[in-house]
């Protein structure tokens, strides 16, 4: 979808950039998000594991420092969050989780090559998560 593709543009971009500009603030932010993420997808609740997931990108948006990119990607964050909760269905899955632990570990890590391939791969996959 157009969502999708817009997502892909941003993020993957906003992932290379904070492994080059996180700060250990923003690293504390990440682990944060990330573990929002999985408890929200432990409840089962697809609306809240979607704003948990979109939050997530957002802190990875701020990591990146850019202040357009994140002002674009905020304004987007409503149709993120229902394109989301649209590609996961009613209920969630194991099928349906992608894992992003290893994205927040690229940017930890400052490998921008890494955390922009791993963000595209997940941008890929069918849920778009």
């Amino acid at each position: 979808t157009e969502v999708v593709e817009v997502r892909r543009a941003l993020e993957v971009e906003a992932a290379r950039l904070a492994a080059r500009r996180r700060t250990a603030e923003d690293l504390a932010a990440l682990d944060a998000a990330l573990a929002d993420r999985e408890a929200a997808w432990a409840s089962g609740r697809v609306a809240e594991f979607a704003a948990a997931d979109a939050a997530l990108h957002t802190v990875i948006v701020a990591a990146a420092h850019n202040t357009m990119l994140a002002d674009l990607y905020t304004s987007m964050s409503t149709a993120i969050r229902h394109s989301l909760a649209e590609a996961l269905g009613p209920d969630l899955t194991p099928d349906r989780h992608v894992d992003h632990t290893r994205l927040v570990d690229a940017i930890r890590a400052g490998d921008a090559a890494r955390a922009a391939r791993e963000a595209s791969a997940f941008l890929e996959s069918p849920h778009g998560a």
